[in-house]
């Protein structure tokens, strides 16, 4: 588990899978953090370029993720049209 001040985290989105995705607020990196009884481990995601990037090309492919994002993760994508 990583040390992480839940204060310090903003939702980002609910993943589909083990976990969930916040940002940072006071640094450039997002973290996946595991929900509970699944047995994965919390871990560094990558910074928000990557997360943007890859949640990009995951709502290309599926766009039932729109339902899960949070206002914070659709603000780092506003170029993005809601299907």
């Amino acid at each position: 588990m990583l040390f992480l001040n839940k204060n310090d985290l903003d939702l980002l989105l609910i993943g589909e899978s083990n976990w969930d995705y916040f940002k940072d607020k006071n640094y450039d990196s997002v973290y996946a953090i595991a929900k509970k009884g699944t047995g994965s481990k919390d871990c560094i995601f990558g910074d928000t370029k990557h997360f943007r990037n890859w949640l990009l090309k995951e709502l290309s492919i599926n766009d039932k993720l729109e339902a899960k994002l949070t206002s914070k993760g659709f603000s780092l994508i506003p170029e993005y049209e809601i299907k």
